[in-house]
């Protein structure tokens, strides 16, 4: 029988498929814990210039969250080892592309999930999106739509 705290941090209800990491990898890994272990936790952030994605959005009808989403889900598609946790030397890729989206106005932090991200429209996703933040603001966002995120992003822009 295995801890909890042996078990890898999986989504319940994700499929995803399991790769032994090599040597040269555990060693990285063993080394960048050890070094985030031994010092002061801080960020930086940076803001990103991004040219037309304003009319990009305004042309689409899509929110620049809905944009993000939408990108973020193809990216995740092409280099999937953004979309997936390790434990225990292995990785575990996660087989679908859920996108949870970090969200806070007033009625405390929750992150709704664009769920198959990857294979949907940007109408679709803005669509969803909008629906789940009318959701979030009425405070009506059911639970299964916040389950099943493998990947979450927050948008510190201010639309």
């Amino acid at each position: 029988m295995t801890a909890a705290s042996d078990a890898p941090p999986l989504v319940p209800g994700v499929p995803f498929r399991v790769e032994e990491l090599p040597r040269s990898k555990r060693v990285e890994i063993t080394q960048l814990q050890s070094g985030a272990r031994q010092t002061l936790s801080s960020l930086v952030t940076r803001a990103c210039p991004t040219r037309g994605l304003r009319a990009a959005a305004e042309r689409n009808r899509a929110s620049l969250s809905a944009i993000l989403a939408f990108e973020a889900g193809r990216l995740l598609r092409k280099y999937p080892v953004f979309n997936a946790c390790h434990s225990h030397a292995r990785a575990f890729h996660y087989e679908a592309v859920n996108v949870g989206f970090a969200l806070d106005a007033g009625a405390g932090l929750k992150v709704p999930v664009l769920r198959n991200a990857d294979q949907r429209s940007l109408a679709e996703l803005a669509g969803e999106l909008h629906e789940l933040q009318v959701q979030y603001l009425n405070e009506e966002l059911p639970v299964a739509a916040l389950a099943g995120g493998t990947f979450t992003i927050t948008d510190l822009a201010q639309e």
